[in-house]
């Protein structure tokens, strides 16, 4: 749609005798300006936003560009056909708005008209997937998740949420192989960390789910899940000058659930 429209108004700029360059170059340089903000991405984890939202200022500049044109400015706007005109495009407009209004009902029509509107967005398919997770919809969520993975390999936080699902299904392997990818990918994200000890733990490996905890720390020292699986983790090992080091840490500004806190009294 973009290359097309660009084609368009070029070619309709270019047969236009009373157009102002100095106007047009005002309307493409605010048109790209504003859009730039959407292209900035200081860091590989900045998802890039290519929602709809992004063009609503920029299209001040590129209706200031048709108003260049030929076709507008010999327009007829006291003529009595003018008013039919303006009526029908407002009718136009407003059906077309009205039937949008349906991808905001909620968040499975919103974030599934966003897959259907962009659906090379490795970032929308993430997101889908998600809602889906959160609505009980598995087989919707993985099926989101590796075409997420598929547009996009490294797309951060993809290869985490993949897990999760085998993780819920007892898929413990299966699991394990997307938080290595995860970490391959993203090693600063730091919850790939925290789910590989998950696995770990429940595969047994106990000093594996240790250092993964621990690495999750490190990565970020304020994960409080990393804290409270160590407490506990200390806990369970006997371990009672360490479980509580990392309750302590729980507690310094934080807020974990009431029933930790009481098995926490123990100690």
């Amino acid at each position: 749609y973009g290359i097309v429209t660009i084609i368009i108004v070029f070619a309709v700029l270019w047969r236009s005798k009373n157009k102002d360059l100095r106007l047009v170059a005002f309307g493409t340089s605010w048109f790209l300006s504003f859009l730039l903000f959407s292209f900035i991405r200081p860091t590989h984890e900045c998802v890039l936003d290519f929602q709809e939202h992004r063009i609503y200022v920029p299209m001040i500049g590129f209706l200031v560009i048709l108003l260049e044109t030929d076709f507008i400015k010999n327009m007829d706007l006291k003529g009595s056909r003018a008013p039919a005109l303006a009526g029908f495009i407002a009718v136009i407009f407003s059906v077309l708005t009205f039937l949008h209004s349906g991808d905001f009902k909620d968040r499975i029509a919103f974030w599934s008209n966003a897959s259907r509107t962009s659906p090379n967005s490795s970032f929308v398919h993430l997101n889908v997937g998600f809602i889906y997770y959160l609505d009980g919809m598995w087989d919707e969520a993985e099926a989101e998740y590796k075409k997420s993975i598929e547009l996009e390999p490294g797309m951060p936080l993809s290869h985490i949420k993949l897990g999760l699902i085998y993780l819920d299904r007892k898929m413990i392997d299966e699991a394990e192989a997307e938080f290595r990818k995860e970490i391959a990918y993203t090693p600063q994200v730091d919850h790939a960390y925290l789910c590989l000890g998950l696995v770990y733990y429940k595969k047994g490996e106990l000093d594996k789910a240790e250092d993964m905890w621990l690495k999750t720390l490190k990565v970020n020292p304020e994960n409080t899940d990393a804290m409270k699986n160590l407490a506990i983790f200390y806990y369970e090992k006997k371990n009672k000058v360490k479980a509580a080091f990392y309750a302590q840490q729980l507690r310094r500004g934080l807020n974990p659930p009431q029933e930790f806190l009481k098995t926490l009294n123990t100690l």
